[in-house]
């Protein structure tokens, strides 16, 4: 998983969710030839 295109762990991605002021995150789901999820990344959305 990787949080704002640097590699992450959940630890980091949820506290990044929780202390976020404005916006959210949209997730980002990166597939594998046979169409199976093989990394997801967060991306911070800014209104």
């Amino acid at each position: 998983m990787d949080l704002e295109g640097y590699p992450s762990d959940p630890r980091e991605i949820v506290r990044a969710h929780m202390i976020a002021e404005e916006g959210g995150y949209m997730r980002d789901y990166e597939q594998d030839a046979k169409g199976e999820i093989k990394k997801i990344g967060f991306n911070k959305i800014s209104l």
